[in-house]
Protein backbone atom coordinates (compact mmCIF):
# COMPACT_ATOMS: atom_id res chain seq x y z
CA UNK A 1 0.00 0.00 0.00
CA UNK A 2 2.85 2.63 0.72
CA UNK A 3 4.41 1.65 -2.66
CA UNK A 4 1.16 2.55 -4.17
CA UNK A 5 1.08 5.74 -2.61
CA UNK A 6 4.61 6.88 -3.81
CA UNK A 7 3.85 5.73 -7.33
CA UNK A 8 0.48 8.17 -7.10
CA UNK A 9 1.88 10.96 -5.76
CA UNK A 10 4.87 10.60 -8.07
CA UNK A 11 1.97 9.78 -11.20
CA UNK A 12 0.53 12.71 -10.78
CA UNK A 13 3.09 14.96 -11.04
CA UNK A 14 4.05 13.18 -14.41
CA UNK A 15 0.59 13.01 -15.98
CA UNK A 16 -0.41 9.73 -15.37
CA UNK A 17 -4.23 9.67 -13.95
CA UNK A 18 -5.63 5.91 -13.73
CA UNK A 19 -9.03 5.96 -12.91
CA UNK A 20 -10.21 2.37 -12.14
CA UNK A 21 -13.22 0.80 -10.15
CA UNK A 22 -10.71 -1.13 -7.76
CA UNK A 23 -10.09 0.43 -4.14
CA UNK A 24 -12.26 3.73 -5.22
CA UNK A 25 -12.58 4.43 -1.27
CA UNK A 26 -9.30 4.04 -0.05
CA UNK A 27 -7.49 5.41 -3.06
CA UNK A 28 -10.02 8.12 -4.09
CA UNK A 29 -8.47 11.31 -2.12
CA UNK A 30 -4.79 10.20 -1.93
CA UNK A 31 -4.59 12.45 -4.43
CA UNK A 32 -6.45 15.16 -2.99
CA UNK A 33 -3.73 17.15 -3.73
CA UNK A 34 -5.20 19.47 -6.68
CA UNK A 35 -5.54 16.20 -9.17
CA UNK A 36 -8.12 17.15 -12.59
CA UNK A 37 -9.23 15.92 -15.88
CA UNK A 38 -6.90 17.13 -18.77
CA UNK A 39 -8.05 19.71 -20.85
CA UNK A 40 -7.77 18.10 -23.97
CA UNK A 41 -8.01 14.57 -24.84
CA UNK A 42 -5.26 14.12 -27.81
CA UNK A 43 -6.37 10.15 -28.59
CA UNK A 44 -6.94 6.97 -27.13
CA UNK A 45 -6.03 3.34 -27.44
CA UNK A 46 -8.48 0.59 -26.11
CA UNK A 47 -6.47 -2.62 -25.31
CA UNK A 48 -9.58 -4.70 -24.61
CA UNK A 49 -10.60 -4.13 -21.00
CA UNK A 50 -8.13 -1.43 -20.98
CA UNK A 51 -7.98 2.36 -22.26
CA UNK A 52 -5.78 4.68 -22.49
CA UNK A 53 -5.53 8.52 -22.86
CA UNK A 54 -3.25 10.68 -24.11
CA UNK A 55 -4.12 14.02 -22.53
CA UNK A 56 -2.75 17.37 -23.20
CA UNK A 57 -2.22 19.47 -19.98
CA UNK A 58 -1.03 22.21 -18.23
CA UNK A 59 2.42 20.95 -17.08
CA UNK A 60 2.28 20.94 -12.96
CA UNK A 61 5.23 21.81 -10.80
CA UNK A 62 4.08 22.63 -7.47
CA UNK A 63 0.80 22.35 -5.58
CA UNK A 64 -0.28 24.05 -1.77
CA UNK A 65 -1.59 21.00 0.49
CA UNK A 66 -5.18 21.07 1.00
CA UNK A 67 -6.66 22.59 4.04
CA UNK A 68 -7.29 19.79 5.85
CA UNK A 69 -3.83 18.64 6.70
CA UNK A 70 -1.83 21.95 6.29
CA UNK A 71 0.05 21.94 9.18
CA UNK A 72 0.45 18.00 9.87
CA UNK A 73 2.66 16.99 6.82
CA UNK A 74 6.49 17.10 7.33
CA UNK A 75 9.69 16.17 5.69
CA UNK A 76 12.41 13.34 7.13
CA UNK A 77 14.46 16.63 8.32
CA UNK A 78 11.15 17.83 10.30
CA UNK A 79 10.26 20.61 8.02
CA UNK A 80 6.87 21.73 7.32
CA UNK A 81 5.47 20.95 3.85
CA UNK A 82 3.22 23.31 3.09
CA UNK A 83 3.84 23.14 -1.03
CA UNK A 84 4.11 19.72 -2.81
CA UNK A 85 6.71 20.02 -5.26
CA UNK A 86 7.80 17.18 -7.87
CA UNK A 87 10.97 17.06 -5.67
CA UNK A 88 9.75 16.72 -2.22
CA UNK A 89 6.55 14.30 -3.31
CA UNK A 90 9.67 11.97 -4.39
CA UNK A 91 10.42 11.69 -0.66
CA UNK A 92 8.65 10.21 2.45
CA UNK A 93 6.66 12.61 4.42
CA UNK A 94 5.97 12.16 8.05
CA UNK A 95 3.71 13.36 10.79
CA UNK A 96 4.72 15.89 13.90
CA UNK A 97 5.77 13.27 15.98
CA UNK A 98 7.62 11.99 13.20
CA UNK A 99 5.75 8.86 12.27
CA UNK A 100 5.95 8.12 8.37
CA UNK A 101 3.07 8.50 6.54
CA UNK A 102 1.84 5.54 4.62
CA UNK A 103 -1.19 7.14 2.74
CA UNK A 104 -4.51 10.22 3.21
CA UNK A 105 -7.68 8.55 3.67
CA UNK A 106 -11.54 10.53 3.84
CA UNK A 107 -9.27 13.65 5.44
CA UNK A 108 -7.54 11.53 7.37
CA UNK A 109 -3.35 11.08 7.70
CA UNK A 110 -3.13 7.25 7.56
CA UNK A 111 0.79 6.22 8.93
CA UNK A 112 2.94 3.06 8.42
CA UNK A 113 2.41 1.71 11.74
CA UNK A 114 -1.75 2.35 11.97
CA UNK A 115 -1.53 1.01 8.13
CA UNK A 116 0.14 -2.45 9.04
CA UNK A 117 -2.86 -2.94 11.29
CA UNK A 118 -5.22 -2.24 8.74
CA UNK A 119 -3.71 -3.91 6.72
CA UNK A 120 -4.32 -7.26 8.84
CA UNK A 121 -8.24 -6.53 8.50
CA UNK A 122 -8.38 -5.41 4.60
CA UNK A 123 -5.38 -6.93 3.39
CA UNK A 124 -4.74 -10.42 2.93
CA UNK A 125 -0.59 -11.03 2.23
CA UNK A 126 0.96 -13.61 0.57
CA UNK A 127 4.94 -14.22 1.03
CA UNK A 128 5.46 -17.82 -0.49
CA UNK A 129 4.71 -17.18 -4.14
CA UNK A 130 3.49 -20.81 -4.72
CA UNK A 131 0.42 -20.24 -2.95
CA UNK A 132 -0.56 -17.09 -4.75
CA UNK A 133 -3.10 -18.77 -7.01
CA UNK A 134 -4.86 -20.54 -3.91
CA UNK A 135 -6.57 -17.21 -4.02
CA UNK A 136 -7.42 -15.95 -7.36
CA UNK A 137 -10.29 -16.95 -9.77
CA UNK A 138 -7.34 -16.80 -12.42
CA UNK A 139 -3.82 -17.92 -13.29
CA UNK A 140 -1.45 -15.50 -11.78
CA UNK A 141 1.86 -15.67 -13.52
CA UNK A 142 4.90 -13.99 -11.75
CA UNK A 143 7.69 -12.51 -14.49
CA UNK A 144 10.35 -15.01 -14.99
CA UNK A 145 12.65 -12.33 -15.62
CA UNK A 146 13.29 -9.00 -13.30
CA UNK A 147 16.47 -6.49 -13.61
CA UNK A 148 19.21 -7.03 -11.82
CA UNK A 149 18.67 -7.43 -7.64
CA UNK A 150 14.56 -7.47 -8.28
CA UNK A 151 13.45 -10.22 -6.29
CA UNK A 152 9.70 -11.23 -5.57
CA UNK A 153 8.37 -9.09 -2.15
CA UNK A 154 4.71 -10.19 -1.76
CA UNK A 155 1.09 -10.41 -3.05
CA UNK A 156 -1.55 -8.63 -1.86
CA UNK A 157 -5.65 -9.53 -2.32
CA UNK A 158 -7.90 -7.06 -0.77
CA UNK A 159 -10.66 -7.87 1.59
CA UNK A 160 -14.30 -6.77 1.95
CA UNK A 161 -16.03 -5.75 4.76
CA UNK A 162 -17.18 -9.18 5.75
CA UNK A 163 -13.01 -10.41 5.31
CA UNK A 164 -14.02 -12.22 1.93
CA UNK A 165 -10.89 -12.03 0.05
CA UNK A 166 -11.54 -10.41 -3.85
CA UNK A 167 -9.92 -12.96 -6.18
CA UNK A 168 -10.41 -11.31 -8.92
CA UNK A 169 -7.48 -8.81 -8.84
CA UNK A 170 -3.75 -8.93 -7.11
CA UNK A 171 -1.46 -6.63 -6.38
CA UNK A 172 2.56 -7.63 -6.81
CA UNK A 173 5.43 -6.17 -5.05
CA UNK A 174 8.83 -6.55 -6.04
CA UNK A 175 11.83 -4.61 -4.07
CA UNK A 176 15.31 -3.85 -4.68
CA UNK A 177 17.18 -5.12 -1.38
CA UNK A 178 19.88 -3.14 -2.42
CA UNK A 179 18.37 0.04 -3.66
CA UNK A 180 15.23 -0.10 -1.47
CA UNK A 181 13.21 0.76 -5.21
CA UNK A 182 10.16 -1.27 -6.05
CA UNK A 183 8.23 -2.83 -8.79
CA UNK A 184 4.28 -2.72 -8.68
CA UNK A 185 1.68 -4.65 -10.60
CA UNK A 186 -1.18 -5.36 -11.11
CA UNK A 187 -3.28 -8.18 -12.40
CA UNK A 188 -6.67 -8.45 -12.86
CA UNK A 189 -9.30 -10.98 -14.05
CA UNK A 190 -10.24 -9.76 -17.97
CA UNK A 191 -13.84 -8.59 -17.61
CA UNK A 192 -16.08 -5.91 -16.85
CA UNK A 193 -16.12 -5.79 -13.49
CA UNK A 194 -12.42 -5.05 -14.02
CA UNK A 195 -11.82 -2.74 -16.52
CA UNK A 196 -9.88 0.54 -16.15
CA UNK A 197 -9.29 3.90 -18.32
CA UNK A 198 -5.23 5.39 -17.64
CA UNK A 199 -4.37 8.77 -18.72
CA UNK A 200 -1.17 10.49 -19.05
CA UNK A 201 0.37 13.21 -21.43
CA UNK A 202 2.81 10.87 -23.30
CA UNK A 203 1.75 7.35 -24.22
CA UNK A 204 3.25 4.92 -26.80
CA UNK A 205 1.85 1.90 -28.46
CA UNK A 206 4.35 -1.45 -28.38
CA UNK A 207 3.90 -5.21 -28.26
CA UNK A 208 3.76 -8.13 -25.97
CA UNK A 209 4.52 -11.63 -26.92
CA UNK A 210 1.93 -10.24 -30.05
CA UNK A 211 -0.56 -8.23 -27.56
CA UNK A 212 -0.80 -4.90 -27.95
CA UNK A 213 0.30 -2.79 -25.05
CA UNK A 214 0.98 0.74 -24.04
CA UNK A 215 3.54 2.78 -22.26
CA UNK A 216 2.68 5.83 -20.11
CA UNK A 217 5.35 8.78 -19.50
CA UNK A 218 8.12 6.20 -19.65
CA UNK A 219 7.67 4.21 -16.30
CA UNK A 220 4.44 2.61 -16.83
CA UNK A 221 3.09 -0.12 -18.98
CA UNK A 222 -0.63 -1.86 -19.30
CA UNK A 223 -1.64 -4.63 -21.53
CA UNK A 224 -4.25 -7.71 -21.90
CA UNK A 225 -2.96 -11.03 -22.55
CA UNK A 226 -4.77 -14.81 -22.57
CA UNK A 227 -7.60 -12.95 -20.53
CA UNK A 228 -5.59 -11.52 -17.89
CA UNK A 229 -5.65 -7.25 -17.35
CA UNK A 230 -1.51 -6.32 -16.45
CA UNK A 231 -0.72 -3.01 -14.97
CA UNK A 232 3.06 -2.59 -14.55
CA UNK A 233 4.79 0.89 -12.33
CA UNK A 234 8.30 1.34 -11.81
CA UNK A 235 8.27 5.72 -11.27
CA UNK A 236 11.21 5.43 -13.82
CA UNK A 237 13.66 2.83 -11.86
CA UNK A 238 14.01 0.72 -14.77
CA UNK A 239 13.83 1.57 -19.05
CA UNK A 240 11.61 0.68 -21.34
CA UNK A 241 13.08 -2.03 -22.81
CA UNK A 242 13.29 -3.23 -19.09
CA UNK A 243 9.40 -2.97 -18.78
CA UNK A 244 8.73 -4.50 -21.54
CA UNK A 245 11.12 -7.70 -21.15
CA UNK A 246 9.32 -8.09 -17.42
CA UNK A 247 6.04 -8.26 -19.40
CA UNK A 248 7.16 -10.59 -22.38
CA UNK A 249 8.52 -12.99 -19.47
CA UNK A 250 4.64 -13.42 -18.54
CA UNK A 251 3.70 -16.47 -20.37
Amino acid sequence: MEDKFYIDIDAYFNGIEEFNNLNSQEYNEILKLGKTLADKVVRTISLGYISVIQEERPKIEKMPVPDEYKGKIFDKHGNKIEIVTKENAEDEMYTSKGEKIAKFSDGKIITVEQEKKLRKEKILEVKDPNEINKHACFKVILPSYLPEGYKFDRAEFSKDDKGNVSDKFVDLHFANGKTGKTIFMQQRLACGEMEYVSGAQKIEKVKINGADAVISNDKAIDWEYNKVLYGLSSRRNISNDELIKIGESIK
